[in-house]
C-alpha cells in the first residue's frame, strides 16, 4: 500500500518530545517543579534502593540520568500485540516503581545515584506524563491532546487505536503497518546457490506498551514537522505561543552529556553542533526506533530548516534513512530545503 503526506506512521520516542512540551506547560504555570521530589506530586516514593535517600526529579526524569532503568518486565511482559495496551499507565507506575509491586524488579534502577550516569529510559519519560496528569487531575491522552496536539493542528495524530473513529480516521490505509526485515541468508550457501536477496519484510501487526507518553504517538510527517517549527520558533507557531521563548531556549541547552557525546537538553538533544547540510548550525530534535519504526525529527536551533523522516521498518544508519538528522538521505534533504523560499510568515 503507497504511502501519501498524509500516512500516520508510528514515532516511537519522538513522543517524547509532546510529554516534553506538557511539562514545559506546567513549569511555565508554576504547577511543576523540575527540581522537587517526584513524590510530592505522585503521593508515593520513588527511590532508587541503592540509595534511598537521594531524590529523583522531574529534570533527571527529562534528561535520562535518574537512573531509572526500563526492566525486562515492563519491555516484554506489558507490550501488547493486539492493539493498545491492556494495562493503564497509572495502573502500571506504582507497580513497577514500588518495592513489592507486581512489576517491580532490582533491575528497575541502576547501580549509580540518581544524577550520577545518563541511560536512556523510556519508563522515566512515561513517569513524567503520568505526573502531568496527576497535577493536571485529567488523563495524559486527552490532556496532551488539548494542550500540545490542538493548538498545533495535529488533528489526525493519535495514541490509541481505540480514537480511530472519533478522529474519522480508520486503521486501513491511514496507518502504516509496521514491519521488520528477516534476513535468510546464510554464509555456508555456495556462491552458486546463494540468492541475491534472501529476507523478507514481515508485518509486526499493530501493539502498545504502557508508555504511553514516552513512545505510542501515532502521526503524519507534516504534522510532526511542526513540533519542530515550533521550537526553532522559540515557541510560537502560526499565531499560537504554546511556550515562552525563555523556556524553549532552557529545553535546547545542555543539561547533561548523551550517548556519543551528544548534549542532552529537556528530553530535545543535540546531535549535531554543526555540520555543512545545516549551514553549521547546530541540529537539535529526536529519534524514535522499535520493532516496525525508525522515525527522526531534527531542527536547526534558529529555526532556519528542519526534517521529518518517519519509516514503518528498521532503517537507522547513516547509509539508510534516519541518523540524528545526518544520514545520506537526510544530508539530501536538507540541501533541498535549503532550496526552498522562505516562508513569508516563518515565525508568527
Amino acid at each position: 500500500m503507497a504511502a501519501t503526506s498524509s500516512t500516520l506512521y508510528w514515532i516511537a520516542s519522538i513522543t517524547k518530545t509532546v510529554t516534553a512540551l506538557l511539562a514545559a506547560q506546567l513549569v511555565e504555570a508554576g504547577s511543576l517543579d523540575l527540581d522537587r521530589d517526584v513524590a510530592a506530586y505522585l503521593g508515593w516514593q520513588v527511590r532508587n534502593p541503592a540509595f534511598p535517600s537521594i531524590p529523583i526529579t522531574p529534570r533527571l526524569l527529562m534528561t535520562h540520568t535518574s537512573s531509572i532503568h526500563d526492566g525486562s518486565i515492563w519491555s516484554n511482559l506489558l507490550s501488547y500485540k493486539g492493539g493498545d495496551p491492556v494495562v493503564t499507565l497509572a495502573e502500571a507506575a506504582p507497580e513497577y516503581f514500588t518495592p513489592g509491586g507486581r512489576f517491580y524488579q532490582p533491575m528497575n534502577f541502576g547501580s549509580y545515584p540518581p544524577g550520577g550516569n545518563y541511560t536512556y529510559s523510556n519508563i522515566a519519560v512515561a513517569l513524567l506524563g503520568h505526573i502531568c496528569e496527576v497535577i493536571a487531575g485529567e488523563a495524559y491522552v486527552p490532556l496532551a491532546a488539548r494542550r500540545v496536539l490542538a493548538p498545533l493542528g495535529m488533528d489526525r495524530s493519535f495514541w490509541y487505536y481505540s480514537d480511530l473513529p472519533r478522529l474519522g480516521l480508520s486503521l486501513r490505509p491511514d496507518v502504516a503497518m509496521p514491519y521488520s526485515y528477516k534476513n535468510f541468508s546464510r554464509s555456508s550457501w555456495p556462491p552458486s546457490h546463494k540468492p541475491v536477496e534472501a529476507g523478507i519484510l514481515l508485518p509486526q501487526g499493530f501493539y502498545g506498551y504502557p508508555d504511553v507518553p514516552a513512545g505510542m504517538l501515532r502521526t503524519s510527517a507534516a504534522q510532526l514537522s511542526r513540533i519542530g517549527a515550533l521550537m526553532g520558533c522559540g515557541g510560537s507557531l502560526g499565531g499560537t505561543r504554546l511556550l515562552q521563548a525563555d523556556t524553549v531556549a532552557q529545553m535546547l541547552t545542555k543539561q547533561a552529556t548523551a550517548d556519543d557525546d551528544e548534549e542532552q537538553g529537556l528530553i530535545f538533544y543535540r546531535s549535531s553542533s554543526g555540520s555543512a547540510a545545516t549551514r553549521g548550525r547546530p541540529l537539535w530534535g529526536h529519534n524514535g526506533g522499535d520493532l516496525g519504526a525508525s522515525t527522526d525529527l531534527f531542527f536547526t536551533e534558529d529555526g532556519a530548516v528542519g526534517l521529518a523522516v518517519l519509516t514503518n521498518g528498521e532503517a537507522y544508519g547513516a547509509q539508510a534513512a534516519i541518523a540524528d538528522g545526518k544520514s545520506e538521505l537526510e544530508t539530501q534533504l536538507f540541501a533541498f530545503a535549503w532550496t526552498l523560499p522562505v516562508p513569508a510568515k516563518a515565525c508568527t
